[in-house]
């Protein structure tokens, strides 16, 4: 006959009452049973929570390094938005040198006025891409994120094909002027004066008639006084009074160039002198026919007026 139940005696070492225990098989089983799903559960929970607290853990980790690199990246968007700036002004410099040679392509040597700008010279980098890719900040957003380091990855390439190509385009440059540098040292590249222009080259309406009439200079204001530079090596060819110019000198700088300068309060060079760049030469006035205090200023190949800015590269 099979038992349905455990008896257990408990006997105490010395004189004492002993105890009977009687445990039926079910409720043995059902406390081994219930042990062993609590020990489960235990088990369970606590791997689980483990595994919580790691993925938490890496969760906060990631994001930390994320934000750290969110920061680099738009560090280095500034920095490549100051490259973009400095390529540009590279470029505009690039176009002005320029201005001054027939260097384009396979042609070099010197010129009279301004040439087209070497193909590609010059410019943003980045075009559009570079403004679009600026509009469009760094998220945390994975699809915009990678959209955003995707698209200054282009920036990037463009900005290093845009300054290899300004490298090469300045060495040559720097190349053919070092090989020129008699000949600059001869054309005007200088203002004579530091003051404001009132009026350029070109059509304009007369100041005593009102009517339309070519200006065959640029008119730049300045106190009376003010210090007249040379803006090139060269030799005077004229210095003293001439009609509607007033106060004048006329300086011969090779190659069929000569500048004049008018209106002036005094003369403090002769005919014959030789003359270096930057050299005091007069001084602002307001001689010959004139409306105020001012330099006018030309330069003339082979005799014909030229627009005189194209020759200044600061």
């Amino acid at each position: 006959m099979k038992t349905s139940a455990f008896t257990v005696f408990v006997v105490p070492d010395r004189d004492g009452v002993s105890r009977r225990l009687r445990v039926s098989k079910k409720a043995l089983y059902g406390a081994i049973l219930g042990g062993i799903c609590a020990f489960g559960f235990l088990a369970g929970f606590l791997i689980h929570y483990t595994y919580v607290v790691s993925e938490v853990f890496e969760a906060n980790n990631l994001r930390r390094q994320n934000q750290e690199l969110i920061m680099a990246l738009t560090d280095l968007e500034v920095q490549m938005e100051q490259m973009e700036t400095s390529l540009t002004s590279l470029g505009k410099l690039d176009e002005k040198l320029r201005s001054m040679t027939t260097l384009a392509d396979d042609v070099s040597g010197l010129a009279i006025g301004p040439l087209k700008a070497r193909k590609g010279a010059g410019g943003p980098a980045g075009g559009a891409l570079s403004g679009f890719s600026a509009a469009l900040p760094l998220s945390e957003d994975p699809v915009m994120f990678e959209l955003g380091t995707a698209l200054m990855e282009s920036r990037v390439l463009g900005l290093s094909h845009q300054a290899e190509h300004q490298l090469s385009s300045l060495t040559e440059l720097v190349s053919f002027f070092e090989a020129q540098e008699t000949l600059l040292a001869h054309t005007p590249s200088l203002w004579p004066i530091r003051g404001w222009m009132t009026s350029r080259f070109g059509l304009r309406d007369d100041p005593y008639t009102g009517e339309k009439s070519m200006h065959s200079g640029v008119d730049l204001a300045a106190a009376a006084g003010t210090k007249v530079v040379a803006p090139a090596h060269g030799m005077v060819i004229f210095a003293g009074t001439r009609g509607a110019y007033g106060k004048m000198i006329i300086i011969e700088h090779g190659m069929g160039l000569v500048t004049h300068y008018g209106h002036l309060s005094k003369v403090l060079v002769r005919v014959g002198d030789e003359i270096e760049r930057g050299q005091h030469i007069g001084a602002v006035g307001n001689t010959g026919r004139s409306t105020g205090p001012h330099l006018h200023y030309e330069v003339r190949v082979d005799g014909i007026p030229v627009d005189p800015e194209q020759y200044v590269l600061d």
